[in-house]
Formats: structure tokens, sequence, C-alpha cells
């Protein structure tokens, strides 16, 4: 009795291509993946610090603006002196 099944080089050679060709190609894209994780990680420690820096502005803001508010009371104090 004959098998039919073909175990010569030239039927398992595809296969073993079309393996190669998805490990390459996993390869590949955990590479990319892995850039982009560095790029994203990179995003959110800049996105972090420019938040500390809007957040210091707020607070300078707010001081400039209780500074400005007790020169008016002061000018207006002058004014009715």
């Amino acid at each position: 009795m004959r098998s039919n099944k073909d175990t010569s080089p030239r039927k398992t050679q595809p296969s073993l291509r079309a393996t190669n060709l998805l490990v390459s190609t996993l390869a590949a894209l955990e590479e990319r993946l892995s850039k982009a994780e560095t790029k994203v990680a990179y995003h959110i420690v800049m996105f972090e610090d420019v938040e500390t820096y809007i957040t210091q502005v707020c607070e300078e803001v707010q001081t400039l603006e209780e500074s400005v508010g007790s020169l008016k009371v002061d000018v207006q104090g002058v004014a009715l002196e």
C-alpha cells in the first residue's frame, strides 16, 4: 500500500519558507512595537513636564493676581487720602 504523504524536501520547503517569513515578520513587528513603546513613554514624560510647568505658571499667575489686588487697595488708599 502506497502512502499519499509526500515528505520530499520539495514539499516541505514552502512550509519552512513560510515559517521563516512569519518569524522574520514577527521580529520586525516586535522591533517596531518596542520603538513605539519608547516614543509613547517619552511623550508621557514630556506631558508630565508640561503639566508641571503649567501648574507652576498658574501658581505664579495667582500670586501676581494677589499682588495686583493688594496694590489696587494701596493705590485706592492713597487716592482717598
